[in-house]
C-alpha cells in the first residue's frame, strides 16, 4: 500500500516503520500524563480514607459527561454553519461556542453529588469535604478529569492520522502534545502562586491568564488556522484541531 510510504524524493521511498517512532515519541508525553493523573491524583485521602478512595473515585463522570456534550454540540453546530457555506461567521460560532462552552463547565462543576459521582463513594470524608465548601478541590477534581480524558482524546485522534496521513498527523501531534500534557499548572504551584496576599502571586496570575487568553485566540482556527494553514474548515480542522482547542479553553478557564 502507497499509504505505508512516504516519498521524499523521485527515487527514494521511506517505510512507514521508519518514520512512526518519531510519532510515537511525540504523542507519548499524552499517554504519560494521562498515566500519572491516574496513578498519582489519589492525594493525602487515600491513606486518611484506608484506601477507599482512589482515583475512580475522584474521578468526574458527570462533569466530564457535560462537557464533552458540550463540545459534541459545538462542533456540530460549527459543522453546520459550515456546511450552509456561512464560513464568514466563523469567528461568530467559534466565539459563541467558547463562551459556552466554559460556562457550562464551571456550571457543570457544581451539579449535586448524586449526578456527578462526585467525590467519593460511600465515604463520609467525601461529605464532609463538600459540606466545608471546598471548592479548591471540587474545581482541581474536575480539570483533572477533562484533562485525562482530553489526553486519551488526543492519542485516539492522531493515532489513524498519523498512519494515514503522516505530514498532517505530526505536526498536529507536535503542537497538541505539549499543550495538553504540558502546559497546565500543577495545583502545588496554583497554590503558591495565587496567593491573594502575595503581590508576585497577583502579578503572576494576571501574566498567566493574558498568556492563556492570547495563545488561546491567537491558535483559534477562525484566527489563524484557517486562513493561513488551510484555506477552508476541512474534516481535520473540524473533528480533530476544533474540539481538542475547546476543551483546552475549558481546562484552562474553570
Amino acid at each position: 500500500s502507497i499509504a505505508q510510504y512516504t516519498m521524499p524524493s523521485p527515487s527514494k521511498f521511506v517505510s512507514h516503520g521508519e518514520y512512526i517512532y518519531p510519532a510515537i515519541m511525540v504523542a507519548l508525553p499524552l499517554v504519560v500524563r494521562a498515566a500519572m493523573l491516574v496513578l498519582m491524583e489519589k492525594g493525602d485521602d487515600f491513606e486518611e480514607s484506608g484506601g477507599k478512595v482512589d482515583s475512580i473515585g475522584r474521578f468526574r463522570f458527570g462533569f466530564v459527561a457535560v462537557v464533552l456534550g458540550a463540545t459534541c454540540l459545538a462542533v456540530c453546530l460549527i459543522g453546520s454553519f459550515v456546511f450552509l457555506g456561512w464560513s464568514s461567521h466563523l469567528s461568530v460560532i467559534y466565539s459563541a461556542s467558547y463562551f459556552f462552552l466554559i460556562s457550562a463547565a464551571r456550571w457543570s462543576v457544581h451539579l449535586p453529588k448524586k449526578f456527578t459521582n462526585a467525590i467519593h463513594k460511600n465515604g463520609q470524608l467525601g461529605e464532609e469535604k463538600m459540606d466545608n465548601n471546598n471548592t479548591e478541590l471540587l474545581f482541581e477534581e474536575s480539570r483533572n478529569s477533562l484533562r485525562f480524558v482530553s489526553c486519551l482524546l488526543a492519542v485516539y485522534l492522531h493515532a489513524p492520522l498519523l498512519l494515514a496521513n503522516y505530514s498532517l498527523g505530526f505536526p498536529s501531534a507536535l503542537f497538541w502534545s505539549p499543550l495538553l500534557s504540558l502546559f497546565v499548572l500543577s495545583p502545588a504551584s496554583r497554590a503558591y502562586y495565587l496567593k491573594k496576599e502575595s503581590l508576585r502571586g497577583k502579578a503572576f496570575g494576571l501574566i498567566t491568564f493574558f498568556g492563556k487568553v492570547v495563545l488561546l485566540v491567537a491558535s483559534s482556527p477562525p484566527v489563524f488556522v484557517v486562513p493561513n494553514v488551510f484555506g477552508l474548515v476541512t474534516p481535520y480542522v473540524l473533528m480533530v484541531y476544533t474540539p481538542l482547542h475547546l476543551l483546552l479553553a475549558a481546562i484552562w478557564f474553570i
